[in-house]
């Protein structure tokens, strides 16, 4: 059996979780001049997984195309295709100094989700979905176009456009998801852990306003204080992620961690406040935890043949 059958595409969501620590872990060396041992070890492991799970999408495309294609139009599961420019992004801002490389990575990531975003919202004009199929996880195309303000290393003028595309389909999807887990039947055990994904749209257009202009005003108080909330209301909801059973959409923990963790740390360094560094280190304990928590059980699945 190839080793391509043991890799679901959900498994982008672990190099989002790995990107996302090591980003983190890179901030926190910089600004407060930490041994670069764990930044450099988290992004060599997040560069390796991504190459792996690359090569299993080429696999996949060579010997699994009917699978590969049930996957894509797959109302949950297409989304997931969105982590592999996620990924991109995040790997061109961990390796930024090998120039060339960092900008072909980022500019075929921009490339692909664009491209993507465009084929997820035709697919919503053109076919009819379920409600039952709406779930956080369709926020991450959306986290895609606002990812990619954050990774730039130049400021680019198009990137307007990824903020902007970006912050109106987040306010849209937050409406229909919030509808959606209110009114129709509650989210499967398996899917819980999406909601984690709430964090991550906000924190990242707070990062992002602040880095396209500067100013830490009403808009970027508004995306801060969402972000805050949406903390509050996951850690009101513990219970509903106690013994969940394992499957890799564990790793959905991860990446949402990682942007409010950042999102915190840039707070503090824009009004000096104690509460939001005690927060960040906070959060990014815990998503040390999970990574590594997670990554171990990824392991032990793919090995024993059970990781769904």
């Amino acid at each position: 059996m190839h080793i391509y059958k043991f890799l679901p595409v959900t498994l982008f969501a672990g190099t989002m979780g790995l990107g996302g620590l090591a980003l983190v872990t890179g901030t926190l060396v910089d600004k407060f001049r930490l041994p670069v041992f764990g930044f450099e070890l988290l992004r060599w492991l997040d560069a390796l997984v991504l190459m792996v799970l690359v090569v299993n999408l080429l696999l996949r495309l060579k010997y699994d195309k009917a699978g590969l294609r049930q996957d894509y139009n797959h109302p949950v599961k297409l989304n997931f295709f969105a982590g592999l420019p996620i990924s991109m992004f995040l790997l061109s801002a961990l390796l930024s100094e090998f120039k060339l490389f960092c900008l072909s990575l980022y500019f075929g990531a921009l490339l692909l989700i664009t491209l993507f975003t465009l084929q997820v919202a035709s697919l919503w004009f053109s076919r009819f979905l379920e409600l039952k199929f709406l779930n956080p996880i369709w926020f991450i195309p959306i986290v895609g176009n606002v990812l990619a303000i954050l990774t730039a290393q130049e400021h680019y003028g198009f990137l307007w456009y990824y903020f902007t595309v970006g912050c109106v389909f987040y306010i849209l999807l937050l409406g229909m998801i919030l509808f959606r887990l209110i009114f129709a039947d509650p989210l499967p055990a398996a899917l819980k852990p999406s909601l984690f994904i709430f964090l991550a749209p906000p924190s990242l257009c707070f990062v992002d306003y602040l880095k396209l202009t500067g100013e830490f005003d009403l808009p970027a108080l508004m995306f801060l204080n969402l972000t805050i909330f949406f903390a509050l209301l996951l850690i009101t909801l513990w219970r509903e992620f106690c013994h969940l059973p394992f499957t890799a959409s564990w790793w959905a923990f991860t990446f949402p961690l990682a942007t409010s963790c950042a999102a915190m740390l840039k707070a503090y360094e824009v009004t000096l406040q104690q509460p939001f560094l005690l927060a960040a280190l906070c959060v990014y304990l815990l998503l040390v935890v999970m990574v590594v928590v997670t990554f171990y059980k990824t392991v032990l699945a793919l090995r024993n043949g059970t990781l769904a």
